[in-house]
């Protein structure tokens, strides 16, 4: 069977997980070389010499379904193009003044040609959108649909400028709303406006109020007719209703009070004017309190070093900026100075801080043939880095792109919410005119101003404005949150998985332990010791293999200088060789240095348990290093608190019994499975999962990336392969443990703080309506005034803004926060 690219529809899938579970079994079948799910296009991609019906059983198999229509339209041989190298383009979105216009942008953007993938976040007024028809299609669209767009900017200073002018705006439009409104109230307790009676007076201040309108809520208008041209409904359709209907009825009382009972001649101009004015406000104060919340992307964008230092052939220095710096190109970096780009070291000492990957100081010393990161704070001594990537291929470039991804993205709780929200304005429309046919029906003549008066505020005060923020802002604040303790989500599904976690499953080389091998002890031939090794140390420093880099430390340590060794030899996976003068020397398996004619020395092991390096020199074989990999400082300690908190700690690892049964033995581990495949970790995640337990993977290594991609939630080291950190939901940058420890805490806040939000937005409607509409009346007398209802809605939204940041304030033990 030739190979080819196949698509098939799979349908119920719902997040990220279940697309990485879709793959991995998919990856798992014959002749399958790469395979795509993709939740928001219910659709597989696979590539490889496998037929569909083996597919189309698989993704059965797995509790997915197939949709006939298109199942019958399949042409295997047909190539199709996969998702996975479509281009994303995060940009900003204007005029989104509820959660009723996240469905109306999403549908616009879903329009364009191209696009195969967009969220939006109306809480950040952000979109993330995979397309290949380009950026520019994609702000034509959403200016078509009235939501004017423009790409993110990387500049701080004009981010900055935009909130500050963008607040100071709103805070105009409500002070003017406001002041006149004020006017109507003074007016009621000391008369200094003309009687209704005078009508040319009254339809002059009619003007001057519609003026005021169209300054300080033109924007509510504008929004609310370019809604019913697209026939939906936001909030400025109840605003515009609200404040529109006041306006009129105070204009006709004006022109033909004749028309209305006595018991009905008021104006309500002071209604509109305060309704206006203070929804200003509260949106003034709620986008200021929301820019604060996206500060995870502008601290690290604050990073990013806008001049290097670049050596030129000629041995001068040249100073220029970051974008002309090319891949090859020589940076050299000194005390105080952050180091530019990503890199190696290619000559000079220093020691950096790696505040920017972990979240806390602490200071690394590096060297020639060391890898450096661009944004690291280089504080003492002075390197040579030799630059190998730009752009948006540096790791601090990735943070960033990823933490905007992982804040614009949803959990499946925010898609139910806007599925509420795109229906909750008709409702409230209808829930306005019930009200009127109610008082009208049951109120006495002279009561019926009241109806008008309490439908206003029905529409006015159910707003849904707190319910779009309610999840958007916990996410945006504990994605940065999690950002800034060195915690990067790949998807903010992982927040709401993380904190119900039952069981977790840890690999051992690269994650309980630092995964580098350090010499533990070293057995001698009678009559040697460490001074001997001179000619091993000058030998291990011609190898790159960890077991001879580890021997190479152990000799410096051991204060030994490096000689001179001549026509060195390396056989890969057996050992090197060469001459110290005229004497030759090896370091190696016993294998390799027996069959270059040495032999075993008395004293000297030939059965080790574990890894080792043989070394001799003579014609003897004169010592052996026992070496083994030393444990993560955090791993007893984590291991001990995940313990703690109810969960149970697996470790499964390829090596051997007795390096298992050493580590689990070091971290207090019951459980533990050694010899383990990249598939028999597969294969044990799932069998856990069946038995209904909630399992986040830990791992670092290609051979984790299926277990990583079938795992509920799962971790990747930041120190481990590139395989890994795709597959995982989660980079742990500072490569600690306390990692796994930390988001767990994180997602319960979080998902504490989503619901909180949600009771404040859902409470307060349910609360408020009723007493809006007037049910307090009859035995109470209450009603909700509009102006009131304005006031009450601009607080509703605030405090879950101000709920949301305390995300963000907070902090416990593991410097998370403590909810």
């Amino acid at each position: 069977m030739s190979s080819t690219e196949i698509l098939l529809p799979v349908f119920g899938m719902s997040c990220h997980n279940c697309e990485r579970k879709v793959e991995a079994s998919i990856d798992q079948l014959a002749g399958v070389s790469w395979s795509k799910a993709d939740h928001t296009e219910n659709s597989l991609c696979v590539r490889g010499a496998v037929s569909v019906d083996d597919l189309q059983q698989q993704i059965l198999d797995l509790g997915y379904q197939l949709t006939p229509e298109v199942e019958a339209a399949i042409d295997p041989e047909q190539p199709v193009s996969s998702y996975s190298d479509v281009p994303g383009f995060n940009l900003d979105v204007s005029g989104m003044s509820c959660a009723s216009c996240v469905r109306s942008v999403e549908g616009a953007l879903m329009a364009s040609p191209g696009v195969v993938q967009a969220v939006v976040n109306y809480a950040g007024g952000t979109a993330f959108v995979r397309s290949r028809g380009g950026q520019q299609s994609l702000l034509d669209a959403l200016a078509d649909a009235g939501y004017p767009g423009r790409p993110q900017s990387d500049d701080l200073d004009e981010q900055e400028r935009r909130i500050k002018s963008d607040f100071s705006a709103a805070v105009f439009r409500s002070g003017l709303a406001l002041a006149a409104g004020i006017v109507f109230m003074v007016d009621m307790v000391i008369p200094i406006l003309p009687t209704l009676a005078n009508k040319p007076s009254w339809l002059l201040i009619s003007a001057l109020v519609l003026i005021i309108i169209g300054v300080s809520g033109g924007h509510f208008y504008r929004g609310a007719l370019n809604s019913l041209k697209h026939g939906t409904s936001t909030m400025d359709t109840l605003i515009s209703l609200g404040t529109g209907s006041a306006w009129l009825y105070s204009t006709a009382l004006i022109v033909a009070a004749d028309w209305f009972p006595s018991a009905a001649r008021f104006h309500y101009f002071e209604s509109a004017l305060f309704i206006i004015g203070f929804v200003n406000l509260g949106k003034a104060f709620e986008q200021n309190a929301r820019g604060k919340a996206s500060l995870a992307v502008s601290q690290l964008l604050r990073l990013q070093p806008v001049i290097a230092h670049r050596l030129l052939a000629s041995g001068e220095i040249e100073t220029v900026d970051c974008e002309r710096v090319s891949p090859g190109d020589t940076l050299r970096v000194t005390a105080g100075e952050s180091i530019p780009l990503d890199g190696l070291v290619v000559s000079g000492k220093a020691e950096i801080n790696l505040a920017m990957l972990t979240g806390e100081f602490a200071l690394k010393p590096v060297g020639t043939g060391d890898r450096v990161t661009g944004g690291s704070m280089l504080e003492a001594g002075s390197v040579d880095v030799c630059v190998d990537r730009t752009g948006a291929q540096t790791t601090l470039a990735k943070m960033i792109e990823l933490v905007r991804q992982a804040q614009n993205s949803k959990p499946p709780m925010a898609r139910l919410v806007d599925e509420i929200a795109a229906w909750f304005v008709p409702v409230v429309v209808s829930l306005a005119g019930m009200t009127v046919v109610i008082w009208w029906q049951l109120a006495a003549p002279e009561l019926l101003p009241y109806a008008f008066i309490s439908a206003i505020s029905v529409l006015i005060i159910a707003c849904p404005c707190a319910l779009g923020l309610a999840i958007p802002m916990s996410i945006m604040v504990g994605v940065g949150r999690a950002a800034k303790s060195g915690i990067l989500l790949q998807d903010s599904s992982a927040l709401q998985v993380a904190g119900k976690i039952d069981t977790v499953v840890l690999d051992k080389t690269g994650t309980l332990t630092q995964g580098i091998p350090v010499v533990q002890s070293v057995h001698y031939e009678h009559g040697f010791g460490a001074e001997d090794l001179v000619d091993c140390h000058a030998l291990s420093t011609h190898s790159h293999h960890p077991l001879a880099k580890a021997v190479s430390r152990y000799c410096l340590q051991a204060g030994l200088t490096a000689v001179a060794v001549n026509d060195v030899e390396s056989v890969v996976g057996r050992g090197i060789s060469g001459f110290c003068g005229s004497t030759k020397v090896a370091m190696g398996s016993l294998l390799f240095l027996r069959g270059l004619g040495m032999q075993l020395s008395q004293g000297i092991p030939e059965s080790v348990t574990g890894p080792v390096v043989y070394w001799g020199s003579e014609g003897k074989i004169k010592g052996v290093f026992h070496l083994q990999d030393e444990l993560r400082a955090s791993s007893k300690s984590t291991v001990a608190d995940l313990q703690s908190r109810g969960l149970q700690v697996i470790m499964l690892t390829g090596d051997h019994e007795a390096a298992a049964r050493r580590i689990a033995a070091e971290v207090s581990l019951d459980v533990f499975h050694a010899a383990m495949t990249p598939h028999d970790k597969f294969s044990f995640i799932q069998t856990l999962q069946t038995q209904g337990k909630k399992v986040a993977m830990v791992g670092d290594g290609i051979n984790d990336a299926a277990a990583l991609s079938v795992a509920d939630v799962s971790f990747a080291m930041g120190q481990g392969t590139d395989v890994s950190i795709q597959a995982a939901d989660v980079t742990l940058l500072n490569n600690n443990l306390d990692g796994v420890i930390q988001l767990h805490q994180l997602s319960t806040q979080v998902a504490q703080n989503m619901w909180q939000n949600l009771s404040l937005a859902f409470g307060y409607n349910i609360l408020l309506i009723p007493i809006a509409a007037g049910a307090l009346f009859p035995v109470f007398g209450i009603l909700i005034h509009p102006a009131l209802a304005g006031f009450a809605m601009a607080i509703s939204s605030v405090s879950v803004v101000l709920n949301a940041l305390r995300l963000s304030r907070s902090t416990g033990p593991n410097g998370i926060g403590s909810g």
